[in-house]
């Protein structure tokens, strides 16, 4: 049993975090490369109301402002 632990410890837990780090870093640098172009498609599902975005991204900008608050 303390031979799990161990490996629970030392090995299991800090590679999920390690694992987790490397995804969010990459995720973010994926939105920073193409970050004109979601900004640009964002607004386009926008003003065109496809899919009902218009409502989504209102909803998006309330609960952004009720962080300020």
């Amino acid at each position: 049993m303390k031979h799990y632990f161990d490996y629970l410890l030392h090995d299991l837990i800090p590679s999920f975090f390690k694992g987790l780090l490397k995804f969010i870093g990459e995720t973010l640098t994926v939105i920073k490369m193409y970050f004109w172009v979601i900004l640009v498609v964002l607004a386009v599902l926008y003003f065109a109301d496809i899919g009902g975005m218009h409502g989504t991204i209102d909803g998006w900008i309330s609960t952004v402002k009720g962080w300020f608050r």
